[in-house]
């Protein structure tokens, strides 16, 4: 695995950063354990002047199913100025970056009048703390002579490879899906306007030149873009259009990560 990075960046436990993952650290109030016990307890107070009967107490964690906590009211009812308490247990992952929520609800009914409700939140944001910095980290490519070791700044990122290949890449392959752009493209570009048929055609170009065009008949068709002479490269940007029976067009564009002539 390849692993870029400038040095300067922390990690935070159990955060992936390229082939490695964060699983425990070292240092002054460092606590290796990550799963801890959370405990919420929440009085239930009468406030009013007539007796109360409750009957729904309910805690939800990160808006999971809700625990009915109703058998722990006692007593039940209350009366004015009296109170309960119940207990809800959790387990949370204290290595995780990240936020939970937990809510409670509960409902009471007095002899007469309209049901009572309340309702209370609790949110909290996990940023552990760990003494680990990326400068002191030591990478190595496995591709590389073993008496020349490269810096982790050296080593080229994944996200943005380049071809070190002898011959150019001479065809792109893929398959229709008729799925629509995701929200948020990874690696390249889409634009989309309705939905897609199943049938329709798909013409690529590069640079406003159009290069190659073909007709899909179905969803799963699988595509194989080239030039027309084989011997050609396959540009190094490609602007591929769908148009569909139903007159939705989607555009994608995407880069080989090949330059011309040497990917």
């Amino acid at each position: 695995n390849i692993i870029g990075t400038s040095g300067n960046e922390e990690l935070d436990l159990k955060e992936a950063y390229g082939a490695l993952q964060l699983e425990s650290c070292e240092g002054a109030n460092v606590d290796n354990v990550c799963i801890e016990e959370l405990v919420f307890r929440t009085v239930l107070v009468n406030v009013g002047g007539d007796l109360m009967n409750v009957t729904l107490v309910e805690g939800s964690f990160n808006g999971g199913d809700p625990v009915d906590l109703l058998d722990q009211v006692i007593p039940n009812p209350l009366d004015p100025a009296q109170s309960a308490t119940v207990v809800d247990v959790v387990w949370v992952d204290f290595c995780e970056t990240g936020n939970f929520s937990y809510s409670i609800t509960a409902e009471a009914d007095p002899p007469n009048g309209e049901m009572c409700q309340d309702e209370d939140n609790y949110n909290q944001t996990i940023r552990p703390q760990c003494e680990i910095s990326l400068a002191n980290l030591t990478c190595s490519d496995l591709s590389a002579p073993e008496d020349m070791p490269q810096d982790c700044q050296d080593i080229q990122a994944i996200e943005n490879p380049q071809c070190e290949c002898e011959l150019c890449a001479r065809q792109v392959i893929f398959r229709y899906t008729q799925a629509n752009c995701p929200v948020q493209p990874n690696g390249y570009s889409c634009s989309q306007a309705g939905t897609l048929a199943p049938s329709g055609n798909i013409s690529v170009s590069s640079m406003g030149t159009e290069f190659f065009y073909e007709a899909i008949s179905q969803s799963s068709d699988i595509v194989i873009i080239d030039t027309q002479n084989t011997d050609n490269c396959v540009p190094e940007t490609l602007d591929i259009l769908i148009d569909t029976a139903t007159g939705t067009q989607s555009i994608l564009g995407l880069s080989t990560g090949c330059q011309t002539g040497s990917g």
